[in-house]
């Protein structure tokens, strides 16, 4: 029993592979087959309803919980490849619609406020009226995430992300400012490159690919806004981005 089982397991360790090769650019499909291959060869030996799980001894399941993570920032590389790798290639043209950023702003906090509360991290939303912007919802959506992101991973205990929507003239303003480690003056003019880490060692522990401002970046400039950063060491960062109203 236990022969066919680790030979059932294996064939679909090939499966998942297979899927996370389709994922390439160039073989076939897209991100979504990469997350569900490459979690799976550890979601099935931790995931529910496994009994071998609940049998292996404790030192056993540490190993596997911590092939799971691998996993998952693996995932979440190969995801934020695969998207940059698409803005820096010959783009198509942008798909505008009306965009409500006060939705955008609710979803995303709801999304990060489970990873706020791990950090003891508050966030604090400041909104004015600001009437739909054309642009690529699920663009302003990820640059947005992105931005949150960063300023909970690098906040410190019973700090604050404060995100502020506003607008000046015929642009959308957003500002997320946070109470966290803050970017040295000489690291400011690299933090937009492939990889870039301010703080290599926090960054391993905080988990990320490195490619998030970067995204970032190509998101604004594909709306043709701006993108403004302050910083202070110990004292916090803000970053305020400001978007025409018609992309």
């Amino acid at each position: 029993m236990d022969a066919a089982r680790e030979q059932g397991e294996n064939r679909d360790d090939q499966v998942c592979a297979s899927d996370h090769d389709r994922a390439v650019p160039g073989n076939g499909s897209g991100p979504r087959s990469a997350r569900s291959g490459v979690r799976a060869i550890g979601e099935r030996r931790v995931g529910p309803g496994r009994d071998g799980a609940r049998d292996e001894p404790p030192t056993a399941r540490r190993f596997t919980d911590r092939i799971l993570s691998q996993c998952r920032r693996l995932q979440e590389l190969l995801d934020d490849l695969l998207t940059l790798s698409r803005m820096e290639g010959v783009a198509p043209p942008l798909e505008r619609e009306p965009v409500d950023l006060h939705a955008v702003i609710r979803h995303s906090v709801d999304l990060l406020a489970p990873a706020a509360r791990d950090k003891q991290v508050a966030i604090r939303v400041e909104e004015e009226p600001v009437p739909p912007l054309f642009g690529d919802a699920d663009g302003l959506e990820r640059l947005l995430l992105n931005l949150l992101d960063n300023a909970i991973k690098y906040n410190r205990p019973e700090g604050e992300v404060t995100l502020r929507l506003s607008q000046c003239g015929g642009e959308a303003v957003l500002e997320v400012s946070d109470t966290g480690i803050g970017i040295p003056p000489e690291s400011m003019p690299r933090i937009f490159e492939r990889f870039y880490r301010v703080d290599k060692g926090r960054a391993r522990e905080e988990g990320g690919t490195g490619l998030g401002l970067a995204i970032v970046k190509h998101i604004i400039e594909r709306h043709r806004g701006s993108l403004d950063i302050r910083s202070t060491i110990g004292v916090g960062t803000s970053v305020v981005v400001q978007l025409p109203a018609a992309a």
